[in-house]
């Protein structure tokens, strides 16, 4: 019927990213079909990437009333939530959603980002962790609980969970970052200069890499590499108050150099 064929037309426009195409198509369906839960659902979630969050909450509680366990409906509700700043709403539709379909990895995921949101980190962790488990390739799952493990000062897990992340992504420049970071609080100088080393070798024009590098090397007395590591920092970044640390630096440690 012609109810069903928008309703997979909205389905194709939204799988290509031309969701004001899909919820056009929804429209349609709902039109012939008032009771088709599912094109509000997904006019829902197409609402949800153009940025108009109310609109998806309207379109997805007339989802839900037609179809109370339509767990994508759900999930959908508990974005538009988070996004509009209401997190102990939004956390209530996660949880709705996972009571329905216990193995729906995006809605622990959100129910991850709300809790962080709310800065309750452990039970943030279980949601994620859970996340992770129905779905081993979540790799912002364990991007945000790298986040939460720094916060807490738990270093040597924010350094598994990034280790995780670029086990998935071989070239997410943030968790290269975020892993030397955690290194050098640890203590791990030699570890962080090769994270660190990483970074530039996917992004050579960071800057906060090569200044950080350098102190990691000055840390175990790696004077040459540390000096080079500022020297570029100041080519990349010439001005500003690290610029003048970075010379300083460079000034002492040639020093130091001449007099051994």
């Amino acid at each position: 019927d012609f109810a069903k064929a928008y309703f997979v037309l909205g389905i194709a426009y939204g799988e290509r990213g031309q969701y004001a195409e899909e919820i056009t198509a929804c429209k349609k369906a709902i039109a012939l079909q008032p009771d088709l839960a599912g094109a509000y659902s997904n006019m829902g979630f197409a609402y949800i990437h153009l940025g108009q969050h109310a609109d998806a909450l309207a379109a997805c509680k007339k989802a839900i009333a037609l179809e109370p366990d339509l767990f994508a409906a759900y999930h959908t509700i508990g974005t538009a939530y988070f996004k509009l700043g209401r997190h102990a709403e939004a956390a209530t539709a996660f949880k709705k959603a996972i009571s329905i379909y216990p193995e729906y990895a995006e809605a622990y995921f959100g129910m991850g980002i709300t809790y962080q949101a709310l800065e309750q980190y452990p039970v943030a962790i279980a949601a994620y962790r859970k996340a992770v488990f129905l779905k081993p390739d979540c790799v912002k799952a364990y991007v945000n609980m790298g986040v939460i493990y720094v916060k807490l000062g738990r270093h040597t897990d924010a350094i598994a969970a990034y280790k995780k992340v670029i086990g998935l992504k071989s070239d997410y420049v943030e968790a290269y970052y975020n892993m030397g970071n955690a290194y050098r609080r640890l203590k791990q100088y030699k570890d962080a200069a090769a994270a660190y080393q990483k970074v530039i070798a996917i992004r050579p024009d960071d800057f906060r890499s090569y200044l950080n590098m350098g102190l990691a090397h000055e840390n175990i007395k790696q004077y040459t590499p540390a000096i080079a590591a500022f020297k570029k920092y100041l080519t990349l970044k010439p001005t500003g108050s690290f610029a003048d640390m970075a010379r300083k630096k460079i000034k002492e440690l040639s020093k130091t150099l001449s007099e051994e």
